[in-house]
């Protein structure tokens, strides 16, 4: 029988047959009592005896505390043994912990190699994260040309909305490449259309002033509604100027003012305080 097979080459220290074991007790197959703990335990050897995907498990669970204590940097530890064999996620998570100095001092240069090395292997949130980078100059030279390779495979293949945005902000603004309003005008609708409300916010805008693309305020102030709705402060702000000019709607921008001077904006926070200041009058 195959399943005793393994289990017996696991117990007589086969490290792949560890890595069966542990997924048999994590998922609870092949006559195995589920348990998060027995899992580790077998992913541990495994992970001792060098099998990458075992290193990358431990190194999840002992960042979640997922059968263990938690301890971020023992995780650090597997991800980089499960990286340094070839593992994108392992290279991304990594990445992850380089950026934020989770469990590993903060290096944002090594952080940008280690998305480089998964985003190589097509791993599509390593693509993005590098990708956004690459926008914000975060520990690499600015530079929307690469922004715009590394963002084209999670924006198609990925159907990832922050990816489909950024490449139609660049491509309406032509950064990274001459200006392309008519694909820029589809990343957006695609963006938006996934509920993506930074997307909609700026296609209303694009709208709304004939920005790119062929001005239709009723187009502008439907992405804008739908932004707002969706929490985006500075859509509310928007709104708030674009309705209130219409009659019988002062209570309607008056709203949407103060919940986005409750989110923080800063020139709606200044409004409704001037508003209060007249009103106490």
């Amino acid at each position: 029988d195959a399943v005793e097979r393994m289990k017996e080459s696991a117990h007589n220290g086969d490290a792949v047959s560890q890595h069966l074991m542990g997924t048999a007790c994590l998922e609870g197959k092949h006559g195995e009592t589920k348990s998060v703990q027995k899992a580790l335990e077998w992913f541990q050897k495994a992970a001792d005896g060098g099998v990458a995907e075992a290193q990358f498990r431990c190194g999840v669970m002992y960042q979640t505390g997922a059968g263990c204590e938690e301890d971020r940097v023992r995780a650090v530890s597997y991800f980089r043994l499960a990286a340094e064999q070839g593992i994108a996620a392992a290279q991304f998570n990594l990445g992850l912990c380089l950026e934020r100095g989770d469990g590993i001092e903060a290096d944002q240069e090594d952080a940008n190699e280690m998305y480089a090395l998964a985003a190589d292997q097509e791993d599509l949130e390593a693509m993005l994260r590098l990708g956004l980078r690459y926008v914000s100059g975060a520990g690499v030279q600015t530079c929307y040309e690469n922004a715009i390779k590394l963002l084209a495979m999670p924006a198609a293949k990925g159907q990832i909305p922050e990816a489909m945005f950024v490449l139609g902000y660049l491509k309406m603004n032509g950064q990274g490449q001459k200006a392309d309003p008519g694909s820029a005008e589809n990343h957006l609708v695609e963006a938006s259309d996934l509920g993506f409300a930074p997307a909609q916010h700026y296609l209303g805008l694009c709208y709304s002033k004939g920005f790119g693309v062929e001005k239709n305020q009723e187009k502008g102030v439907d992405y804008l509604q739908q932004a707002a709705i969706n929490g985006h402060a500075g859509a509310m702000f928007e709104l708030s100027g674009i309705i209130g000019r219409g009659k019988g709607m002062e209570k309607q921008a008056e709203k949407w003012l103060e919940e986005a001077a409750q989110k923080g904006h800063p020139e709606a926070m200044e409004k409704v305080r001037e508003m209060r200041a007249k009103a106490d009058k």
